[in-house]
């Protein structure tokens, strides 16, 4: 009776050992870089043929979309183009990030912008932030975890738009990929810091991510130098900042913009946070990356 049961036990090791990695195989990848009409993209190449083929369509698909814009743009000027480059930042444990740096030169000028590609090379379905920060906790967590570092740069004598990183963080959708012990979140240049400083990296670990926390408090009170006041919903018609406004919110208080500062952007009832940094409050809305200065003129 023992030998069948050690008999058995091996058969099940074995079978685990060999499932096991079949599965590694299975995720396994290789990546090459090819083009279409000049525009580079990443292709590539493993056992899963089904997952393989959705992923080089994603990848090519950009391509594509490039070259048709670098089209575009020289029909406009000669000297205009639209340029791609890929590269791979990530490509284990399952998972694949492809960086596509896309420029476009027009008029002496160059933008730049990253488009990533997250993968899950068992499925090969596309992975998004949110599959990694599926919680409010972990959103606070990346928050603190993003703003302390670049705080941090900015005490160094960086220049850092400390006030724009909770907008990037939690309202545009950030692009990230993954490394070896957590994610690193790409800002785009000119948004948590000037042209000139280009890409800014800022890596957060899994470890900061999954840290458990007793507060569950809303992640967006969170701008360095500045103290929280209150956050709450605009009820009258807002149509964006502009000099005299009055934004009436939803807990009663009246907010009038008493800064120069003209910003078109239609929005029902968005949120709004107030803030003070030393006697001046500053009103923030949602979907805006900037605030302004307000001054309270009553309740209703």
């Amino acid at each position: 009776m023992r030998k069948v049961i050690s008999g058995w036990l091996i058969v099940c090791l074995i079978s685990l050992i060999f499932s096991e990695a079949n599965a590694a195989a299975a995720t396994n990848v290789k990546t090459s870089i090819h083009f279409y009409h000049g525009q580079q993209y990443m292709q590539i190449s493993g056992e899963n043929k089904k997952v393989v083929s959705k992923i080089n369509k994603i990848l090519k698909a950009h391509a594509i979309l490039s070259a048709a814009w670098n089209m575009e743009y020289k029909k406009s000027s000669e000297n205009a183009s639209f340029r791609s480059k890929a590269s791979t930042q990530f490509n284990k444990n399952g998972k694949l990030s492809i960086l596509f740096n896309d420029s476009l030169t027009q008029e002496g000028s160059q933008l730049t912008f990253a488009t990533i590609y997250n993968f899950d090379l068992k499925t090969g379905e596309r992975l998004w932030l949110e599959d990694v920060i599926d919680t409010e906790s972990k959103m606070l967590n990346l928050v603190e975890a993003v703003t302390a570092q670049l705080v941090d740069r900015e005490s160094k004598g960086d220049p850092i738009f400390t006030e724009n990183i909770h907008f990037y963080l939690t309202q545009s959708n950030p692009s990230y990929y993954y490394y070896d012990h957590g994610i690193i979140i790409r800002f785009d240049p000119d948004q948590v810091a000037p042209l000139s400083e280009g890409y800014v990296d800022v890596k957060v670990t899994y470890t900061k991510i999954n840290k458990k926390r007793n507060d569950l408090t809303s992640p967006a009170p969170s701008i360095p130098g500045h103290d929280y006041v209150t956050k709450s919903h605009i009820e009258n018609e807002f149509t964006g900042y502009d000099y005299g406004n009055i934004y009436e919110l939803a807990n009663g208080q009246m907010w009038k913009q008493v800064e120069y500062t003209f910003y078109f952007n239609y929005a029902s009832s968005p949120e709004a946070i107030i803030y003070q940094k030393g006697s001046q409050y500053y009103l923030q809305a949602e979907y805006i990356d900037s605030a302004v200065q307000v001054e309270l003129v009553g309740t209703h």
